[in-house]
């Protein structure tokens, strides 16, 4: 019997487990790469970055934390970094904050803990959804998209039999959310998680975690009726998650493949009329980027043009990796940034602001860091 709890959060919450005081530039710098935050902003029990997003002109980080529960951090411009929410909102078992989105004025938060609050300022925050909708087996709250004019939410669930679900909403109001998709989507109690939403061509994209048959990506013009748009696990059910991202055209998806050894690694997808599995092809890159520890790939389109790839590395370290045709691959990093134990990058953890590409990491050792590089202006950096 597949313990659920476990798969899910080693995927998705990647099971890391206080307060911080102020935490000001590190200045640690490698490779053009510089940390901006003081590592787990003072506590080691901030394992991870679990979100960034920028909201009216500032850097915002999710933190997680299992011990008191999950933080929320502001950037001003000089890379300071001040505390406006900390110990999961006055609730513990809200130990990691996993989406923040704006949405009508009003910034919104997702919990593991299967909560929704909301805020106007950034400071004060109300909780407008508990219990996961009502449904116990909604533990979080994943990810947030604003499409044609609604927001929508997808979540994460334990135990069996349950899937993950979607809800929306055209106010944010408590009370004012309906669910349009429900254990699963299509009724599918393998698909424990419904995350990486994504506008392409006109249509919402979602992904699945699906340690079964593997990942399923679907689509909807309007949010009242949807397709799958590949195969499980785009033909392989070691592929058990996948995150979208458009790019020149495309549509991206790069894989968690959940296997260690000889043939692993993660993969990477793309289509441009992504209505059928047909239309789905792979990447030519070898898996992982050569490397069998590279487990996942996170992709992101960036102002510059160019496409990063954000790898998750239990062994050597997290690494980021780019490309200016979505082809063609090179290292831009370091493994770990230096430090091997910056293990994976949360899915979310990754943000274009002020002209640098941000990004979070997970590190059980010093807790969790913020790092920053100027956008790609020199040839990247190969490691020897």
């Amino acid at each position: 019997m597949k313990t659920r709890l476990a798969l899910f959060i080693s995927l998705v919450l990647c099971c890391l487990s206080s307060t911080g005081t102020g935490a000001l530039t590190a200045n640690v710098t490698t490779n053009g790469w510089t940390q901006v935050n003081r590592s787990g902003f003072g506590s080691v029990d901030n394992a991870s970055i679990s979100t960034l997003r920028e909201i009216n002109q500032h850097l915002y980080a999710g933190v997680e934390n299992q011990k008191d529960g999950a933080q929320i951090w502001r950037m001003d411009k000089n890379d300071n970094w001040t505390a406006v929410m900390e110990d999961g909102f006055g609730e513990d078992y809200n130990v990691a904050v996993f989406d923040l989105v704006q949405f009508k004025g009003k910034i919104y938060a997702g919990t593991f803990g299967g909560e929704i609050w909301r805020s106007q300022n950034g400071s004060t925050w109300n909780r407008v959804v508990t219990g996961g909708f009502g449904h116990s087996h909604n533990k979080a709250i994943l990810e947030f998209l604003v499409f044609k004019d609604m927001l929508y939410c997808g979540t994460g669930t334990i135990p069996d039999p349950f899937g993950g679900e979607i809800f929306r909403t055209a106010t944010g109001d408590a009370g004012a959310w309906e669910q349009i998709a429900n254990y699963g989507i299509d009724e599918n109690p393998d698909n424990d998680g419904v995350f990486s939403f994504v506008e392409y061509n006109d249509y919402m994209y979602v992904s699945t975690y699906n340690e079964a048959t593997g990942t399923e990506v679907w689509r909807t013009p309007d949010g009242n009726s949807g397709e799958q748009s590949n195969a499980d696990g785009f033909g392989d059910p070691l592929n058990v998650s996948a995150f979208l991202e458009p790019f020149n055209g495309f549509l991206y998806a790069g894989t968690n493949y959940f296997a260690e050894g000889t043939g692993a690694g993660a993969e990477l997808w793309r289509c441009t009329h992504c209505n059928n599995p047909g239309n789905w092809k792979k990447v030519p890159i070898q898996k992982g980027f050569g490397d069998p520890n590279n487990r996942s790939i996170v992709p992101l389109s960036g102002p510059d043009g160019m496409l990063y790839a954000l790898v998750d590395n239990r062994v050597s370290g997290m690494q980021v990796w780019v490309s200016k045709d979505g082809v063609n691959f090179s290292q831009i990093s370091q493994g770990g940034f230096g430090d091997s134990g910056n293990i994976y990058p949360f899915h979310n953890a990754k943000r274009f602001y002020r002209n640098f590409l941000y990004t979070g990491t997970g590190n059980l050792t010093t807790g969790g860091q913020v790092w920053k590089r100027a956008f790609l202006t020199q040839l990247p950096f190969i490691p020897k």
